[in-house]
């Protein structure tokens, strides 16, 4: 049965617009981040296309950790959102991350910057994105809204 927006509890519309909003920052950022990261190594921390080879592959290394713990953790978490907030608090913090922890660490030991940034992305994005998928076919379904859009998720390959 579909329902309308309009038909919605307000409560259920309320958590609908959080779930909506909470995807579409995640993603636009992340969209946004990926095609200038190279060029932000690149010409604002003058690191090499070696040492920038070197970052994405602590990022894809930590990320390819972390996948298996952030299942683990949203299986034994359930419905329940820590997660998601843990990883909307690590997005609040992205800026002053790049700002103040990871240029620094890049400039001054390549190894060091780039293990820190590898931590924190792989978590943020490339792990963390493996949770806001799964999470939102559910959360949307929660609210009811039917639609085939909230049910896409499931059937899309992984």
């Amino acid at each position: 049965m579909v329902m309308k927006f309009s038909e919605l509890a307000p409560r259920e519309r309320h958590n609908f617009v959080y779930f909506l909003l909470f995807f579409f920052f995640y993603y636009f950022i992340m969209s946004a981040y990926f095609p200038f990261f190279p060029v932000w190594l690149a010409d604002v921390n003058h690191l090499t296309k070696t040492e920038t080879g070197i970052v994405f592959s602590s990022i894809s290394l930590f990320a390819i950790i972390f996948q298996p713990v952030f299942g683990l953790m949203s299986d034994k978490l359930g419905l329940r959102k820590h997660l998601l907030w843990t990883i909307t608090v690590l997005l609040i913090l992205f800026a002053p991350f790049f700002i103040f922890v990871f240029s620094p660490l890049l400039q001054m030991n390549i190894i060091a910057g780039s293990l820190v940034g590898g931590i924190y992305l792989g978590i943020v994005f490339s792990s963390g994105s493996g949770a806001v998928a799964s999470a939102g076919p559910t959360a949307l379904n929660m609210a009811k809204c039917g639609s085939q859009a909230a049910s896409a998720g499931r059937y899309a390959p992984r």
